[in-house]
């Protein structure tokens, strides 16, 4: 039962990420990878939670994409983006940068897991130039 729940999700995963343009940028050598979908006057950038990838927003980017630019990433060392070091929260601030560059994002709202506090503080200094706003959702555990 579990395997074949694991299959069906891995070819939800393969549906959902046909729909989406997918990409990597390097950081230290290492690849980063990213979604690119929709279109819309302002880009929001998913960042999942610890041990999780970019389709823990699965049940959201469909919808979102509809009215934004959705760019969901996977951090360093989760899903299918290498192990970039350093595996700090600066290093996923820079992970979240070189994706925001390489997909020429001016000004997004970074949407995050509320408990990432550390990591949110984190991406806001590193990033506070360039961004609109960090918008934190709550999400059961």
């Amino acid at each position: 039962m579990f395997a074949k729940l694991k299959l069906m999700r891995l070819l939800f995963l393969t549906l959902l990420t046909l729909s989406a343009m997918a990409e990597t940028v390097s950081l230290n050598g290492k690849q980063i990878y990213y979604t690119d979908s929709g279109s819309g006057p302002q880009s929001l950038i998913l960042i999942h939670g610890w041990a999780c990838d970019h389709s823990f927003f699965e049940g959201q980017w469909k919808d979102l994409s509809k009215d934004y630019r959705v760019i969901a990433l996977d951090l360093p060392g989760h899903g299918q983006s290498e192990m970039a070091t350093p595996l700090t929260m600066e290093g996923f601030a820079m992970a979240v940068d070189a994706v925001r560059r390489a997909a020429k994002v001016d000004m997004p709202i970074l949407i995050e897991p509320s408990r990432n506090i550390s990591a949110r503080a984190t991406f806001g200094l590193r990033l506070a130039c360039s961004l609109a706003t960090v918008a934190p959702i709550e999400c059961p555990i």
